[in-house]
């Protein structure tokens, strides 16, 4: 792991890990192998135990794509059917 991800991993396990029971899930992005790598940590298997959202496409860590993902990550997409209508296909 590079130093960058271990220093991911500590400031998680000091900041989050503590409040896990307290948080209702954890929202990631940016590389999905080094987030998961991230998470792979033992010190963070509190963290991999919360629902999870994942967002790719964050090119940077700066404050205001950080803003911009959590306004995503608080959206909730509905599909709203007629009663009796059959589901769509999965991915659909």
């Amino acid at each position: 792991m590079t130093a960058a991800l271990d220093d991911t991993v500590a400031v998680a396990a000091r900041l989050l890990v503590p409040r896990a029971g307290e948080l209702a899930g954890l929202v990631a992005g940016g590389d999905a192998s080094a987030v998961d790598r991230v998470l792979a940590d033992p010190r963070l298997a509190r963290l991999r135990a919360l629902p999870r959202r994942f967002f790719g496409d964050v090119p940077e860590p700066r404050r205001a794509v950080l803003d911009e993902v959590a306004g995503r990550a608080l959206q909730v997409l509905a599909t709203v059917r007629p009663p009796g209508a059959r589901p769509l296909p999965e991915g659909g």
